[in-house]
């Protein structure tokens, strides 16, 4: 049973993690997608604790 469908952004990223579904033979194009999306995630924080800074 799964937690999570298939077809949201979650669900595409643990396929990925897994190279479950269209990245089952596509595992270069999985970690290309995780790796954006770790970049993009680490962005985000990077802006949250800037605008925590900038507001003490």
């Amino acid at each position: 049973m799964l937690l999570y469908s298939q077809f949201t952004n979650i669900g595409i990223v643990m396929a990925a993690a897994r190279g479950e579904g269209f990245f089952e033979n596509e595992l270069a194009v999985a970690l290309q997608m995780l790796q954006n999306y770790a970049s993009l995630l680490a962005k985000q924080e990077s802006n949250c604790l800037s605008e925590v800074a900038v507001a003490r």
